[in-house]
């Protein structure tokens, strides 16, 4: 049987109960917190927090924009007072002293197939230790992978000092801090929760952030997944617009148009669809994308990778910012992973990334079966939210921990991505992305304001 995570009594009584704590919490406890705007508005997550004192879960509860569901010991459901909260607030009973945990787990599953958030502390219990986290479960990583759902980090301190786990009553000090991480999605390996290596790895990534976010050392990374790509700082880059003066796949239809591959009225109904998406009217490019991609269907990967290489050499060799370019190269030389990212095909952006000396691009992948190009998108276009997906997926792959991300666009559609981003870069930003950079306070770059590229260029990356 479900638990009914979101009836009207576990609502009503956590909501109250949240509202009053909170306010004791900001008034004598809590001195600092950051980043709850990533926790997702709705739907399932997984909140995964260092643990030092029975304050953690009360502190983060209180000041949560949305019901966390905790996983509890059975210990606080035999207590006589401490039930009642549990029960009144839709906690997660975990038996510690079964040895059958399916009961445990099914409630855990149900309350992620409700749309809700769980909260797990993966080092199991709270750490004696003041600077070093304990080694952690890798329980998270088999609810993660199992459910397909991202987990958020989120790092605590100074609850050990209002109560240790040594002290029998609390001390008033105003020293909490909660600092919440971006969402962390690693749906490459979704599925795959019975693998021993790859729960270790993804376990290791989480608790690598949490690291970061509160400051206590987890020195227990023994995974054989990482590698020197651990603790890059990465710079993502966008294409079109960002670099480019025009947009690439629609001057290379025109190219192909010009190479006989389109008709005029081909051309007509792609420039439709291009300026539907343009304009908002259409949130997803796939449409049109296919339509191209029907004229290819049973043709050599060879044949538009040649064509991409004319329409290079011919379009772009003096047709990219400069001022862009030079961005990019302040960002490798700072020590910067530089990668190009776009929603545009693979042979168009690998082109421009091997020719601009990036280290690696993400893009739309094209299906190729024997070298031959079937029609289709391997996957889904990188676009919105999935190009941030994408960009998790692609770090998962080449074991990258980024401790710092910059990313740089010109267009709405890439809020999402400058949102996963530590620091986000507008560039020659349209209405809805200048909006967005205003109310977040995100640098805005005109590409003809030099002194605006200084700056940005010495305050931002250095």
């Amino acid at each position: 049987m479900k638990i009914e995570t979101h009836s009207r009594c576990v609502k009503i009584s956590y909501g109250l109960l949240r509202r009053i704590v909170a306010v004791f919490m900001k008034v004598f406890l809590l001195k600092k917190t950051s980043g709850f705007e990533n926790f997702p508005k709705n739907g399932p997550a997984i909140i995964a927090m260092n643990h030092q004192s029975f304050f953690d879960f009360l502190s983060v509860a209180a000041v949560a924009p949305r019901n966390i569901h905790f996983l509890a010991a059975e210990k606080f459901f035999e207590n006589k007072y401490w039930r009642i909260l549990m029960i009144a607030t839709g906690q997660i009973k975990v038996d510690r002293k079964a040895e059958d945990k399916t009961k445990s787990l099914q409630g855990i599953k149900n309350h992620l197939e409700a749309k809700t958030l769980v909260g797990i502390f993966p080092e199991g219990t709270r750490s004696h230790l003041k600077d070093e986290m304990l080694k952690a479960f890798t329980g998270i990583a088999k609810f993660a992978l199992e459910n397909k759902v991202p987990i958020i980090p989120v790092g605590i301190t100074g609850t050990d000092e209002v109560m240790s786990k040594g002290d029998k009553k609390p001390k008033i000090k105003k020293v909490i801090e909660i600092h919440v991480g971006k969402p962390m999605h690693f749906e490459k390996y979704y599925g795959k929760q019975d693998e021993k290596e790859i729960c270790t790895f993804v376990t290791e990534r989480v608790m690598m952030e949490i690291e970061k976010l509160s400051g206590k050392k987890y020195p227990h990374c023994e995974s054989q997944m990482h590698n020197e790509f651990c603790d890059k700082k990465v710079a993502l880059i966008d294409l079109d617009g960002t670099l480019t003066k025009d947009q690439t796949q629609r001057l290379f239809i025109k190219h192909l148009k010009e190479n006989k591959y389109l008709t005029r009225k081909d051309l007509f109904l792609i420039y439709v669809w291009f300026i539907l998406y343009k304009t908002g009217l259409v949130s997803n490019p796939r449409k049109a994308l296919g339509f191209i991609l029907k004229k290819f269907i049973k043709k050599n990967i060879s044949i538009i990778e040649g064509e991409v290489n004319d329409f290079y050499d011919k379009t772009y060799n003096d047709n990219l910012y400069k001022q862009s370019l030079s961005l990019c190269e302040s960002l490798k030389n700072e020590g910067y992973y530089t990668i190009l990212t776009s929603a545009a095909v693979h042979p168009i952006v690998k082109k421009f990334a091997n020719k601009l000396n990036f280290d690696d691009y993400i893009s739309t992948e094209l299906e190729v079966k024997e070298n031959m190009l079937t029609g289709k998108i391997k996957g889904e276009e990188h676009h919105g939210i999935k190009k941030v997906h994408a960009i998790s997926n692609y770090f998962c792959d080449k074991k990258i921990n980024p401790k710092q991300i910059i990313a740089v666009s010109d267009h709405h559609s890439d809020i999402p991505l400058l949102n996963y981003a530590d620091y986000a870069i507008s560039v020659n930003p349209n209405k809805k992305l200048l909006k967005y950079s205003n109310k977040n306070n995100t640098p805005v770059l005109y590409l003809n304001n030099d002194e605006l590229f200084q700056y940005i260029k010495f305050n931002i990356i250095n």
